[in-house]
Formats: C-alpha cells, sequence, structure tokens
C-alpha cells in the first residue's frame, strides 16, 4: 500500500526503569520453545502496573512514556518448574496449576534488573526473579 511518509514522524520509545522491585501484569506467554538453557521453555511478558509518571528511569528523571515491558521466562520440564512455581505462588495462585493461561491478567512482584543488549548495545529491563510476599 502506497503512503504519504511523514519525514518529522518521531520514533516512540519505550525507556527502561531504574532496577527494583515493580508490580507488573502478565500479559501474555509465549509458549513452548526448546531452550538452549531450560529445555521446554516459556516466554512471560509482564508490564508496569505502575502509570509512567511514577516510575523513575535509568537516568534519575520521571518517565514521560510508557515503559517497554519485561520478559521473564520458565521451564515447564517436570523438574524445572520452580520459576513458573513462584509466579503463579507470586500471583496468588496455589501450586500446582492445569495450565498457563491461567496467569494471564494476574499481577505480580518482580524484581527488574538493568542488562545490556548484546544486540543493540543499548540497555534493557529484564525480570530477574519473581518476588513472593508471605
Amino acid at each position: 500500500m502506497r503512503i504519504q511518509a511523514n519525514p518529522d514522524a518521531e520514533l516512540k520509545s519505550f525507556p527502561p526503569v531504574k532496577a527494583g522491585v515493580y508490580p507488573m501484569t502478565i500479559v501474555e506467554v509465549t509458549e513452548p520453545e526448546v531452550s538452549q538453557y531450560d529445555g521446554m521453555s516459556v516466554r512471560w511478558t509482564l508490564r508496569h502496573v505502575t502509570p509512567f509518571g511514577q516510575l523513575t528511569g535509568l537516568d534519575g528523571n520521571t518517565l514521560k512514556s510508557d515503559p517497554e515491558s519485561v520478559a521473564f521466562f520458565s521451564s515447564i520440564e517436570f523438574d524445572k518448574q520452580g520459576k513458573l512455581r513462584a509466579l503463579a505462588e507470586g500471583s496468588g495462585l496455589t501450586w500446582p496449576i492445569e495450565d498457563t493461561q491461567q496467569l494471564i491478567g494476574r499481577q505480580v512482584k518482580v524484581l527488574v534488573s538493568e542488562k545490556m543488549s548484546d544486540k543493540d548495545k543499548l540497555v534493557h529491563n529484564r525480570a530477574s526473579r519473581v518476588v513472593i510476599e508471605k
């Protein structure tokens, strides 16, 4: 399809946040794919619950736009489900669960870290672990 491109169009970036513990919503699960690290691995997409105006970016300033979503990986192999269990229990579900789809839309607290990407040489956020409050 032909379009008239706006030469002044701005590329919207999704800034990373400063490392810390954040409430997040589980919005998507992509399953399964074979991982060289975890065997049968699922990728979870997590989004911040806190409005961007209340989040701090890497530069120490308040964010001016929505932050990037964060990826979390867990195994579904029978003897390697520790991260999956943490995600379920951190969201308030009782382990064991029957289907990964039960987690979609649930909230969890996640320790978010900063990591330099080998691909684009920029700092991105990643979910280090789920925080389970007892």
